[in-house]
């Protein structure tokens, strides 16, 4: 049986960060882990204001402590404080977009040079990479902030996950509708979370049980048609 309140520290036993699996709570009924597969490319973190999509990316940072992050905050600034970690290339306003952009082709790039010299099959390659992940605190506003480097970040950002750099989304459930490249880029997910009410949103496909009324430390996790309720741990801030 889980706890009322579970904590990250609860997590602590079910880790897999050597597998690429990110653990991000309980399954209410099973109490089994569940975990964001990493080794598909787009996680989508999906939910109304102030239901804890930034908390999810927090349980990231913190699982993967000493591994690449490229971080595109929001506009309101919840992961400034990452900014200046070793390890982590930080974008919260235009200013950020150059050195972001070079960060991430220069990993890229990199990935790209050994892929070329060990050979096989690029699935293989990118499953035998270190854990890379770009973490987008509101996808539109990623979109916005990146205009001046369109062009760029087109090619640039399959190619990313194509070399195993995982992206992680989070979106309210109006958004994300625009028809650009970018766009069609970062929407095309088969994994991520639902938080709130999961019939408020139309960007994965899950269904909540009849009458379900949502719950703070409650989502939906999803994976390639299948979902369950996960319970979810809330970072201290």
């Amino acid at each position: 049986m889980l706890a009322d309140v579970v904590t990250y520290a609860d997590l602590s036993d079910c880790l897999k960060t050597d597998e690429k699996q990110a653990a991000i709570g309980f399954d209410p009924e099973t109490t089994d882990p569940l975990y964001l597969d990493l080794g598909i490319p787009v996680q989508m973190v999906v939910g109304a204001p102030t239901v804890g999509k930034t908390n999810i990316l927090k349980l990231l940072l913190a699982q993967f402590e000493g591994c690449k992050f490229f971080i595109a905050d929001s506009r309101v600034g919840d992961l400034q404080d990452f900014d200046g970690t070793p390890g982590v290339a930080y974008m919260g306003s235009e200013s950020g977009l150059d050195a972001f952009y070079e960060a991430l082709l220069e990993e890229t790039e990199r990935r790209a040079k050994l892929f070329e010299e060990v050979g096989g099959r690029i699935r293989d390659f990118s499953a035998s990479q270190p854990v890379a992940l770009l973490l987008i605190d509101d996808g539109d506003n990623f979109i916005e902030l990146c205009k001046a480097k369109t062009k760029e970040l087109e090619p640039l950002l399959p190619r990313a996950m194509e070399l195993g750099i995982s992206f992680v989304i989070t979106t309210l459930p109006s958004k994300m509708r625009g028809y650009d490249n970018l766009t069609k880029i970062l929407k095309e997910t088969q994994s991520g979370i639902v938080l709130g009410n999961p019939g408020e949103q139309n960007i994965l496909a899950v269904s909540p049980p009849r009458g379900y009324k949502a719950v703070p430390d409650i989502g939906f996790w999803f994976r390639r048609g299948a979902s369950r309720q996960v319970k979810i741990p809330f970072m201290r801030q």
